[in-house]
């Protein structure tokens, strides 16, 4: 059964609240998987697709933010996932909602890879 394009981007409002400076809901959500089901419904979103609703997109890049947001294991997660590779081409997204969330997500995990790299070396 497949949803309506506001009750997706309803779902991952829902989810990114649950996640938002919340251990416990970041927890719950990286052990369900969240991060492979963001990652999986991004990739499946190719730039100046007709059938992406922005609205679904910037909720779910939102919900990823959050998601590893000062959460070292979730962030290690998302770098394993290829996560920067597979969010990359939604940067040539037409609408500006959804090239800024885009840009906030991948920033974000670059710094926070940064920061992890610079603990790690030193």
């Amino acid at each position: 059964m497949e949803a309506y394009p506001e009750q997706r981007a309803m779902a991952a409002f829902v989810l990114a609240v649950i996640v938002d400076g919340h251990r416990r809901g970041q927890e719950a959500c990286i052990k369900a998987g969240l991060i492979h089901v963001c990652l999986k419904h991004l990739q499946g979103s190719m730039p100046n697709d007709t059938q992406t609703e922005p609205l679904f997109l910037q909720w779910l890049c939102l919900c990823l933010g959050k998601l590893w947001e000062d959460f070292t294991e979730a962030q290690i997660l998302g770098l394993q996932a290829d996560s920067p590779a597979i969010y990359a081409p939604l940067l040539l997204e037409p609408q500006p909602e959804v090239y800024l969330f885009i840009s906030l997500l991948s920033s974000a995990i670059l710094l926070e890879f940064a920061y992890l790299l610079n603990y790690l070396i030193t």
